[in-house]
């Protein structure tokens, strides 16, 4: 994981916006990451000003986050 969180230094817009984001107030991003070979889970991160923020690390099987989980 520590890895991946490396990897938004450089250009953290350039990830995709989650599936749940037009239901949440947070302009938020989704980095998926593996702990093996192929995606596992996915880190949810907000950028504000230079500074990215990780909101939640959850697992893909996980269920969407809601307003209520943050």
């Amino acid at each position: 994981m520590t890895r991946a969180l490396r990897t938004l230094e450089r250009s953290p817009e350039r990830h995709a916006r989650p599936r749940e984001h037009a239901d949440l107030a947070l302009d938020l991003r989704q980095l998926n990451f593996g702990l093996g070979r192929r995606a596992t889970h996915r880190i949810l991160y907000e950028i504000r000003d230079t500074m990215v923020y990780a909101v939640t690390v959850r697992s893909l099987h996980q269920d969407d986050i809601t307003a209520s989980d943050l």
